[in-house]
């Protein structure tokens, strides 16, 4: 009898602790089959190309990021297979918590069990991919069993002093976060030792694979890259950042058709991918498709108004397709938003030229 009350003491005790934390340690503090095995407060960058590496083979990707940046499009992936996607906002005005993605688990006898939370500071829609800033990253292991009667059941020490290292192996882990290092410093070829280091330790690891292949196109080795990212896609086929990566390294080696391919199938998964529509454009570009291209570069612009290159590019297109006016119009808009773009300028000047107005032209030039 005193063996049990201790034991109910002990747990009103773990709750009281457990209350001044995350709602996921209030869930955890309900599975004590689990361990937390990520508990971390600090800024970390994810891509695109570049997603969020987590333990028992997790990786949270961004999928695209909403015109407004206050809405991100995220999937959790558990090696090749999609386990939950979601949308998350930043917005305070938000019915969930702003900026939170919850992934949680239904376990018979303790009903939802959150396993992982991310929490996003911010998001940015760059020229070439989407990014965000995450400052929160709590991970529990993934309870396997139902947690046994009261009286039997042990309260694991990480529990309430999460200090104490859970056991996992986390040295792939460590080679990915080196390689992420050293790329911060633009030690791009150390940086490809660590992945592959991280590879041996654990072959399943995309965002390595994605990664090495990112550092390898760096140094213009995109023979090496395009391995790199066919090795990510044998483990996930329908991922978009390696489709879209493997593109861009067609497009440098000036093989248009496969790079077609590729940026189509990065389409095909996320038609909101205004990265992967421009790659197209280049690809049909090179093609000799220029009306097709100019049709991508809207889909571009459509998702991204503010996209200068798709602008700039599309108005190069209508002009070898003697479509001046047309070509202007695509181009004002290039001149109005980079006042500065000395490519804008060109190409509105010759498509002026082309038209017979001399002095437009003159102006422009």
């Amino acid at each position: 009898m005193l063996r049990t009350m201790l034991r109910i003491i002990l747990l009103a005790l773990l709750i009281i602790v457990a209350s001044d934390q995350s709602l996921s340690q209030n869930d955890l503090a309900q599975n004590h089959t689990s361990k937390v095995i990520i508990d971390k407060k600090e800024d970390v960058i994810i891509t695109s190309f570049k997603p969020l590496q987590l333990a028992e083979g997790y990786e949270l990707e961004i999928n695209s990021v909403f015109e407004d940046e206050k809405r991100i499009s995220v999937e959790l992936m558990q090696g090749s297979d999609s386990v939950d996607k979601k949308i998350v906002s930043l917005s305070s005005d938000s019915k969930s918590d702003a900026g939170v993605y919850r992934y949680q688990k239904s376990m018979e006898y303790n009903g939802n069990i959150t396993v992982i939370e991310v929490h996003f500071k911010n998001a940015t829609r760059a020229v070439d991919w989407d990014q965000a800033a995450v400052d929160r990253i709590w991970q529990i292991s993934a309870p396997q069993v139902p947690p046994p009667a009261l009286e039997e059941q042990e309260i694991d020490a990480t529990v309430i002093n999460p200090a104490i290292p859970a056991s996992t192996n986390l040295t792939a882990l460590e080679r990915f976060n080196e390689g992420l290092s050293l790329d911060d410093q633009g030690k791009y070829q150390e940086a490809i030792l660590a992945y592959s280091k991280a590879l041996e330790q654990n072959p399943h690891m995309i965002g390595a694979w994605i990664d090495k292949g990112l550092d390898l196109e760096r140094l213009g080795r995109h023979d090496e890259a395009i391995k790199s990212y066919d090795a990510a896609l044998q483990i996930n086929t329908k991922h978009e950042g390696a489709w879209y990566s493997k593109g861009v390294s067609l497009l440098n080696l000036g093989k248009n058709s496969d790079a077609l391919t590729a940026f189509s199938n990065a389409i095909e998964l996320n038609s909101n991918d205004f990265n992967a529509w421009y790659g197209k454009g280049m690809a049909l570009a090179g093609l000799g498709r220029n009306d097709e291209a100019v049709d991508a570069y809207r889909e571009v612009v459509k998702r991204d108004s503010g996209n200068v290159n798709a602008w700039n590019s599309m108005g190069d297109d209508l002009i070898d397709l003697g479509r001046y006016e047309e070509a202007i119009s695509a181009l004002d808009q290039v001149t109005k938003l980079d006042p500065q773009n000395m490519k804008g300028w060109h190409n509105k000047g010759a498509a002026y030229n082309d038209l017979g107005d001399y002095r437009n032209a003159l102006l422009c030039f």
